[in-house]
């Protein structure tokens, strides 16, 4: 199937989505869960981690960790009902079957499905209780980033610890890590800039001496290029070799500078969580931004966010809750061979032919290039499931539109030219 030119499936359905929510009052994007609608136990989320299983496993400023599938929460787990010791959760990462968790002032919790095991500084040479971001190397070592403890690495059973006592790195308070393709560890710290581990060997990134625009980073990911994206206090920042691009409110389409979370989708896109800005897409080129003013997201206080298996985005809010879509995702949106328009290019008005339509009743949306709706219709299918729609274009001015049918709960897209 021929992709739209210049547009991904998921940049053009997120497109279509937020000119849904903005110009037709009864389609929102966004679901939102929250403690007065189901049964979360706190809205004040810190992570989300999406496992196999499609099964979110949330942390709380407050209330623990709980377990959430199939839009209900299976699982709480917090100091009165499990070996958890602080309600303020903060890191979750999965690998290999094992859910490792992380709290302000609990320690660090390893999670096998069946029993938990706690580590804290005094059962074990855990550096601090306080976790705030967890992964794991080509190795399996799992990588711990703590506040006042500095790194470490865990093997399962013990911890080796690196501080600016015994290390190079930056800081002894990071919020982030990531591993490169190299295997290189990465860290981001607080005050302290950035934090490079390769084979014994410490390089720090600071404002000082690198174009890194913050010296606080909140957010660290690895893009399909390769090319590490930090987030920071004052913007996102793009190394990739020696090679540095900063993206801030004043150059870009970013809408706060205060970065949360950076998260890849297998499409390639760059999401963005911040605080104030809500959550922002990038796809290398073009910047789409949902907030409480221009959709149905709840605050624009993101802290988290992540994709199940099906490609569809979660989202951690910070006093509102758990946000998702109400589409599937990329499989959501297609390029339809049932769908037909012709001539293409046209110098004015377009025959719509559709064929293979799941309803009788669907709705017929134009967008522009930039996503904008500029014209709708509500058709009928005939009995045989074929309609042909004809539909003027001549007071548009020449340029691309997406032809998007919307039928029972999915929706198909096909690109025209117009020109005269």
């Amino acid at each position: 199937m021929k992709k739209p030119g210049g547009l991904s499936f998921q940049l053009l359905f997120l497109m279509i989505c937020l000119h849904f929510s903005r110009d037709l009052n009864a389609q929102n994007i966004w679901i939102i869960h929250n403690t007065a609608n189901s049964n979360l136990p706190n809205e004040y989320l810190w992570d989300v981690k999406a496992l196999p299983s499609d099964t979110l496993v949330v942390s709380t400023w407050g209330n623990g960790f709980f377990k959430f599938h199939n839009y209900n929460v299976v699982q709480v787990l917090n100091t009165s009902n499990s070996i958890i010791s602080s309600n303020l959760t903060t890191a979750i990462h999965h690998h290999n079957g094992i859910t490792y968790l992380g709290t302000e002032g609990g320690g660090f919790y390893v999670d096998n499905g069946t029993t938990i095991q706690k580590f804290t500084t005094s059962n074990s040479t855990l550096p601090s209780n306080i976790i705030y971001a967890i992964t794991h190397d080509q190795n399996g070592l799992i990588w711990i980033a703590t506040k006042f403890g500095g790194v470490c690495s865990f093997n399962g059973n013990t911890f080796t610890t690196y501080n600016t006592s015994n290390s190079g790195i930056g800081n002894n308070i990071n919020y982030a890590v990531t591993i490169d393709n190299n295997n290189a560890k990465w860290f981001g710290s607080a005050f302290g800039g950035l934090s490079k581990f390769q084979n014994g060997v410490w390089t720090n990134y600071t404002t000082f001496n690198s174009p890194l625009p913050g010296n606080d980073i909140y957010a660290l990911a690895i893009a399909p290029d390769s090319a590490l994206w930090i987030g920071t206090n004052n913007g996102i920042a793009r190394l990739s070799g020696l090679n540095w691009t900063v993206y801030n409110t004043a150059n870009s389409g970013l809408t706060a500078n205060y970065v949360r979370r950076l998260k890849f989708d297998t499409m390639g896109n760059l999401w963005i969580a911040t605080s104030g800005g809500g959550v922002v897409q990038f796809d290398g080129s073009s910047w789409i931004s949902f907030t409480n003013s221009n959709s149905n997201l709840p605050t624009n206080n993101i802290y988290a966010l992540d994709f199940d298996s099906n490609g569809k985005i979660w989202v951690a809010t910070y006093g509102s809750g758990l946000v998702t879509t109400k589409a599937l995702g990329l499989t959501t949106l297609e390029l339809n061979p049932g769908i037909h328009v012709f001539p293409n290019p046209s110098a004015g008005s377009i025959d719509i032919v559709m064929s293979e339509i799941p309803d009788p009743i669907f709705d017929v949306f134009i967008f522009d290039s930039k996503g904008a709706l500029v014209d709708q219709h509500q058709m009928e299918s005939l009995s045989g499931g074929q309609k042909t729609q004809r539909i003027d274009l001549s007071r548009m001015p020449d340029g691309i539109y997406a032809i998007t049918v919307s039928a029972g709960g999915r929706s198909f897209v096909e690109k025209i030219v117009l020109s005269r």
